[in-house]
């Protein structure tokens, strides 16, 4: 598996489902934003006969002429470059004894140190909970490796090795 033929595909944005939903939602949130924004404008420009001179509407309008529609057309064009991880044939085929995209894995840093990880695209990750992006130093080293496999991870600040332990679904179906 060529895992820089497989995930670098320029463009692709790879999500789990559940990650594609948020993305709707948010998007969708920000179309109902926009119309009560409008709703407010239109009330504003109705009450004030002082128009040019009230700084609440220009900041409003300002940000209804420019500001949300780059944001909304930022989140349509992340949706229009989504591949669900879960559809992809690398998933339909993945056995699990080498990770991939959407997998749950256990490493070893140092003697006695281990964490999990779930590995999914950038927009997913949150260290917080454990999920990283196949693209950062330590998800793409560990990509296309198996259970036990020694892995020398490149970051920009240091260099260090890891151990995986475990590999299993991540995502579910």
């Amino acid at each position: 598996m060529n895992k820089e033929k497989i995930y670098k595909q320029d463009q692709i944005l790879w999500v789990s489902k559940k990650g594609y939903q948020k993305l709707l939602e948010r998007r969708d949130e920000l179309v109902e934003l926009v119309r009560k924004k409008k709703l407010e404008l239109g009330k504003v420009a109705k009450e004030d006969p002082d128009l040019p001179e009230n700084i609440a509407f220009k900041q409003l309008r300002v940000e209804l002429m420019f500001v949300m529609p780059k944001q909304l057309a930022d989140f349509n064009d992340q949706i229009s470059r989504v591949q669900i991880i879960e559809e992809s044939k690398e998933w339909q085929k993945a056995d699990f004894k080498t990770v991939c995209l959407g997998s749950r894995v256990k490493v070893k840093f140092g003697e006695n140190n281990t964490e999990d990880f779930t590995i999914l695209g950038s927009i997913e990750a949150d260290i917080d909970k454990k999920i990283i992006s196949y693209e950062s130093p330590l998800g793409t080293s560990l990509l296309g490796n198996g259970i036990n496999d020694k892995v020398l991870v490149k970051s920009p600040a240091r260099s260090f090795q890891v151990t995986i332990l475990s590999i299993e679904k991540g995502v579910e179906d």
